[in-house]
């Protein structure tokens, strides 16, 4: 999975890296989850003659200042990756361990 252009840009800025770590495959409810918990601060999408708007890949940030990356695929499969300073590993595992736990969002 390609490093999300928002990220790369982060990055640049700043004197700090992140740090990926992958989620299991996720079924299409996850974005319905992710968009009541938590920021959506870049999209790529399309939008169609009937004004639908289909989401290929979000980038949420959490209120601990990680990311969580969606690629949204055709056959309603969902890849998460998540970008974190590699300091915000304990207080990561705990929110995703959250998120891991509802387990009507994964395949």
């Amino acid at each position: 999975m390609k490093k999300f252009n928002y990220i790369e840009k982060l990055e640049r800025e700043g004197e700090e890296y992140f740090s990926v770590m992958d989620l299991p495959t996720a079924n299409n409810e996850i974005e319905k989850f992710m968009d009541g918990k938590f920021e959506l601060v870049n999209s790529i999408s399309d939008i169609k003659q009937t004004l639908k708007i289909t989401f290929k890949e979000k980038l949420y940030k959490t209120k601990q200042e990680f990311y969580i990356y969606l690629l949204i695929t055709e056959d309603d499969s969902v890849e998460c990756r998540v970008y974190y300073k590699q300091k915000q590993l304990d207080e990561l595992r705990l929110i995703i361990g959250q998120i891991l736990k509802q387990t009507n969002l994964w395949k």
